[in-house]
């Protein structure tokens, strides 16, 4: 598997947008999920923190925030950063595919997120479905 494969693919409609092709008033809210690990040894001063910047990052790019929490402290599957542990953060949103393409780049550059990923909703839940559908039919 291709590393960055489940990124947010939103570069062709900011694209078409920039060359005129999409109207704006077309171009719809998707729902999006972002997921984001910090540091183990993390404070919860720093973990609030991080999700009070996550909330407001969603906001200045004309998002609307559905759920926010807290997955609490894991154990990860190999060190990050000599860490073994991290605090998971998860929040489900609807912004534009322009404002999802900026949020994706807020979080990389954020120096307290050790990892993030930024999916869309509808894929997720579509795959759950499918899944659902095969074992009931077992």
């Amino acid at each position: 598997m291709r590393a960055g494969r489940n990124r947010v693919r939103a570069l062709p409609v900011v694209k078409w947008l920039s060359l005129g092709v999409i109207d704006p008033k077309q171009v719809k809210m998707r729902r999006y999920e972002l997921l984001w690990i910090l540091a183990g040894d993390a404070s919860d001063q720093d973990c609030e923190a991080s999700a009070d910047r996550a909330k407001a990052l969603i906001a200045e790019n004309g998002g609307e925030l559905h759920s926010a929490g807290l997955w609490g402290r894991r154990n990860l599957s190999y060190p990050i950063n000599k860490q073994a542990e991290g605090t998971y953060y998860v929040a489900t949103f609807s912004v534009e595919p322009e404002g999802a393409v900026q949020i994706d780049g807020q979080m990389t550059v954020d120096q307290a997120v050790q990892r993030h990923l930024l999916v869309r909703a509808e894929e997720v839940e579509a795959k759950e479905t499918k899944e659902t559908a095969e074992a009931k039919a077992e």
